[in-house]
């Protein structure tokens, strides 16, 4: 996981008020609250998308051809002129959802 999105999620865990989990237990919950950011960070770039763009990206994250994450990266630099903003805004709303629910 990246550096900076494990640091995102562990305050995240820190501002639900979980205290005294088990390593186990904390390494489960942020696996889980991995996976749900970054669907809700993919739902966010493709709103961004064409639906040629969408399509492509699709593939290239399923497989068929192995894509590197640079690649995919590279991919959607040129497409998402602000995707540094659109993955801070889907974070930032991912925050506000979990910490409501």
């Amino acid at each position: 996981m990246n550096n900076e999105l494990n640091v995102f999620l562990e305050r995240l865990i820190e501002e639900k008020g979980f205290e005294n989990l088990s390593e186990k237990l904390k390494a489960d919950i942020l696996e889980g609250l991995n996976k749900r950011l970054m669907a809700y960070i993919i739902t966010g770039i493709a709103k961004n998308l064409t639906a040629e763009q969408a399509e492509k990206m699709n593939r290239m994250m399923e497989g068929g051809k192995e894509h590197s994450l640079e690649q995919i990266q590279k991919f959607l630099g040129e497409n998402v002129s602000n995707i540094d903003e659109v993955v801070a805004q889907a974070m930032m709303e991912f925050r506000e959802i979990y910490l409501k629910s």
